[in-house]
């Protein structure tokens, strides 16, 4: 191995799976949420979901590599393996601090939501004699787009004290659902047949333009929303998941970098 792809591994493995890139978007999520809405950016309740965040994605994939190693990829499974248990500890420790801070702001109903969202995601990974929810058929893209927009949306508008975020919700929703398909088709090689992802359905050309559809639907509704720069974002996203750019043989830095640092670039929205 040389020193550059020495380096190169490194990176992927500090920021993609340690999942702090991911949870990093998550806090462009919101930021862009109350930038969207005309809300006060409140840090703390971003820094939360984006521990929340990290934490699950943590906790999904480490349950994932002991349940079902064989559908994940090798560079993965041998992280989770090896540094798994210890990436729950640091990313739960930082949960409890961080849930103090900001403990003052959740009602009854927010609690309900986040222990839902939680459930939900604990679900997506196993569910005890059960297939999980991830496993079921055409259950994994909604699935997760649909936690993405309640964490990232309904959940830090419900924090701050409401808004209406309706447009919003639908907007990320999209955007997740778009932006989560090369992933599935990347996971062409691992994931069980009954799962029927768009990918098995559609198959790969296809579904990376479905992938696009839904990217720039997403940005249609920012637009109608007056959040030009967010529908540019939208737009920007869609070179990366065409099928003219997309190669099925890209490895890790492109999903764990690249894909998922796409949501980080959101925060260009505080340039407005």
């Amino acid at each position: 191995m040389t020193f550059s792809s020495q380096v190169s591994d490194l990176i992927v493995r500090f920021l993609g799976f340690s999942h702090l890139l991911i949870a990093l978007g998550s806090v462009a999520c919101v930021v862009a949420v109350f930038v969207a809405l005309d809300l006060e950016v409140d840090l703390g309740v971003a820094g939360f979901v984006g521990c929340c965040t990290g934490l699950g994605y943590s906790i999904q994939r480490y349950i994932k590599a002991q349940t079902s190693p064989s559908g994940v990829p090798a560079e993965r499974l041998e992280y989770l393996l090896k540094f798994g248990g210890w990436l729950i500890l640091g990313w739960g420790l930082i949960w409890v601090a961080v849930i103090t801070q900001v403990w003052s702001m959740f009602d009854v109903e927010t609690l309900v939501l986040l222990a839902g969202l939680g459930g939900a995601g604990l679900g997506y990974a196993i569910l005890p004699g059960r297939k999980s929810l991830r496993e079921r058929a055409g259950m994994k893209l909604p699935m997760l787009s649909l936690v993405w927009g309640g964490a990232t949306v309904v959940l830090p508008v419900m924090m701050v004290g409401g808004g209406e975020w309706s447009w919003v919700c639908a907007a990320r929703v999209l955007y997740i659902a778009g932006l989560t398909i090369p992933f599935d088709v990347r996971d062409l090689n691992v994931d069980w047949e009954e799962m029927r992802t768009v990918p098995m359905v559609w198959g790969v050309v296809r579904s990376l333009w479905v992938a696009c559809a839904l990217v720039m639907g997403a940005g249609v509704v920012w637009a109608m929303m007056g959040e030009n720069l967010l529908a540019l974002h939208a737009i920007f996203t869609v070179v990366f998941l065409n099928p003219i750019v997309y190669k099925p043989y890209r490895g890790e830095w492109y999903y764990s970098i690249l894909l998922d640092g796409l949501l980080l670039l959101q925060l260009f929205v505080l340039c407005d």
